[in-house]
């Protein structure tokens, strides 16, 4: 598994993917193509999250509980969890369709939170900065 850095200061903000892609990376090239004001929005909500850690504010995150918890605007989510020290690793960004969060995308978090903590008890993480 490999982790691509999203956003490092007082709190390290990582991204599962593989050797060559990232979803959450690339939701938010196509964010950004698609509708800038919200790409500045969350890019402003990670930028703080990773200097101040989540908000406590509900209208910037939402805990979802067992650890998890989604960074949002409006419109978007990012579904992270909490990994030791100051680590908050992303799972996956979507689009909010409605009040709640879907259980298809809490069930695709926890899915993601497993292979995480599989991989990094087997050794298997790889940390990178730079996507290809």
């Amino acid at each position: 598994m490999v982790l691509w850095k999203i956003r490092e200061a007082e709190y390290g903000i990582f991204a599962i993917g593989d050797k060559s892609e990232c979803a959450v990376a690339d939701f938010l090239v196509k964010l950004a193509n698609d509708d800038m004001a919200e790409f500045a929005k969350i890019q402003a909500r990670i930028d703080q999250t990773s200097h101040n850690g989540p908000p406590h504010n509900k209208e910037q995150c939402n805990t979802l509980g067992n650890g998890n918890f989604e960074l949002k605007t409006k419109r978007v989510r990012i579904a992270c969890f909490w990994d030791e020290g100051r680590l908050i690793i992303c799972s996956h960004a979507f689009l909010k369709k409605g009040q709640k969060t879907p259980k298809c995308e809490l069930k695709r978090l926890e899915a993601n939170k497993k292979a995480y903590l599989q991989a990094k008890d087997n050794g298997d993480i790889r940390y990178e900065t730079q996507m290809h």
